[in-house]
């Protein structure tokens, strides 16, 4: 049981590093391409653009609703270059998906340097395995 959850939480740390990689790889694409051209009175803003790219691929690659592809996209991208501390410990096993995401989420409005000091501190009485540490409700609490 204990290692079918950490092959589990692996891949789901795998597949949120790939799609961060997508969508690094949408966003720079659409921006140089505006880049190319002059800007056109009504046209939306690059990072607009930029994030219609990424939802886009992302829902064509994985098969999934705009909701969920842009929930997913914002997700990794935050995990990937924000907390990277909590994505290895997902990679690891020592958490699981529904915490690194309430964590993503309670440090989304949080700036960068705070949000990764916060996860460190929070990662550090997590536990070596998801229910070795804070229950579900008190990892949202903390």
């Amino acid at each position: 049981m204990r290692r079918s959850a950490d092959r589990v939480a692996a891949e789901q740390a795998r597949q949120l590093r790939l799609v961060a990689e997508l969508a690094d790889r949408c966003e720079a694409a659409a921006l140089a391409e505006l880049a190319r051209g002059p800007r056109v009175p009504g046209q939306p803003l690059p990072e607009a653009v930029a994030d219609s790219a990424m939802t886009g691929e992302v829902m064509a690659v994985l098969g999934i609703g705009e909701g969920p592809a842009q929930r997913l996209v914002g997700l990794s991208r935050r995990l990937t270059h924000v907390l990277p501390d909590a994505l290895g410990a997902l990679a690891a096993g020592r958490v699981d998906l529904s915490r690194v995401r309430t964590l993503a989420e309670a440090m989304e409005l949080v700036a960068d340097d705070t949000a990764r000091r916060v996860a460190r501190e929070l990662l550090v009485g997590a536990g070596d395995r998801p229910w070795s540490g804070p229950s579900p409700r008190a990892w949202r609490g903390r």
